[in-house]
């Protein structure tokens, strides 16, 4: 959405057509866009980092990943029949695994494919479409990716990781009456980003009255959790009940929550990670240790110091409070996090990734 808007400022009459996998979430997403849409088949596929003989002994994951992998396939014929119809100038895809049938088509049908890697290692997506795109936009320095050969790494430019401009654009007088917290407080924002992240709901949930006390709190639990928060919520004390605020997720007011935090606590992906670094807010990161990325991504900020790095392993109230009074007692050491933090911002990742799309489809040639 986020190179979406820049591109539309190059190309007026821009024609979008915005291929998804039908879920509820993505749909309430893109209800005000505008923009056309439609869904197909599409899997993806599961890994654990258990190592390849206890991934493929696992009969459920392996079964799993066989029916995916023929809803890929149904996906690829469907989405060769819907790209025959568009005709488009050029295919953009984002690394989810909704895209991997649609670049396979793409690549097949001889349409321009620009794909973007938002995290530190490819994905399974992006690794298969790498061979076959046009270009690829990353979110790291170049040099920091090991390639297979069979990949060009002239076609890698380094972009940075595209946000929204409502993230950047709240003001803190609108974040305040949207979160209208008692002042004597600090506010700590905690996100498990669109889908949530039970393990550290539950750290919340279990310890919600004594973070309260000490801290407000603007906690998005994702959808799966969110009826739980409320139920919290109604059970707190009196007195604390202004003190939390539970949402499923945010859309147009995420930059409303950022611009309201002192302190952010959240996964390592690298969409939240970007608009933390943006935005210029300490941060907590706790990965998801099953993700192929967010260790990674999260590790190589902690080297350069720009994050405090909390495992889900210790991730207890105690650890978590202890965090984030170290940032709030140290200021000196907070904001060399901050400052550091936002050198790995790239204020102008969504104007690049839109003029790379855009010279692909007028064929005016792509510059690094």
């Amino acid at each position: 959405m986020a190179v979406l808007e820049q591109l539309q400022k190059l190309e007026p009459n821009l024609k979008v057509l915005f291929v998804g996998s039908g879920n509820e979430l993505e749909k309430k997403i893109l209800q005000s866009s505008g923009f056309e849409y439609v869904a197909i088949p599409s899997g993806k596929f599961r890994r654990y980092g258990r190592g390849l003989v206890r991934e493929v002994l696992d009969i459920k994951t392996t079964s799993q990943n066989i029916k995916d992998a023929t809803r890929v396939v149904r996906g690829i014929r469907q989405a060769r029949k819907i790209l025959n119809g568009f005709k488009p100038d050029v295919v953009f895809t984002k690394g989810g695994y909704v895209g991997l049938p649609v670049g396979l088509a793409a690549a097949k049908l001889g349409y321009p494919l620009v794909i973007h890697e938002s995290d530190s290692i490819f994905g399974k997506a992006n690794q298969v479409l790498a061979t076959k795109a046009t270009k690829i936009a990353v979110s790291f320095p170049v040099e920091t990716y090991q390639l297979p050969d069979r990949v060009d790494r002239s076609k890698l430019i380094y972009t940075g990781n595209p946000i929204r401009g409502s993230i950047l654009s709240a003001s803190p007088a609108a974040a305040e009456k949207f979160f209208p917290f008692d002042k004597n407080k600090p506010v700590v924002l905690i996100t498990g980003s669109s889908q949530g992240a039970q393990a550290i709901n539950q750290v919340i949930f279990s310890s919600l009255e004594n973070l309260c006390k000490h801290y407000n709190i603007i906690h998005l639990t994702g959808e799966r959790d969110i009826e739980r928060a409320r139920f919290m919520h109604h059970k707190l004390p009196a007195g604390l009940k202004t003190s939390y605020l539970p949402f499923g997720f945010l859309q147009s007011e995420m930059g409303l929550a950022y611009q309201r935090a002192e302190v952010v606590v959240a996964r390592g992906s690298m969409s939240t990670l970007t608009e933390v670094a943006a935005v210029g807010r300490p941060a907590i990161i706790i990965p998801l240790p099953s993700s192929a990325d967010q260790p990674s991504n999260a590790r190589i900020l902690a080297r350069f110091g720009a994050i405090r790095l909390l495992e889900q392993a210790d991730l207890t109230e105690l650890r978590l409070r202890s965090e984030i009074d170290q940032i709030l007692e140290h200021p000196e050491a907070t904001n060399y996090l901050i400052k550091t933090f936002h050198k790995f911002y790239k204020a102008y990742a969504s104007e690049h990734v839109a003029t790379i799309l855009h010279k692909c489809a007028t064929k005016t040639g792509v510059e690094n």
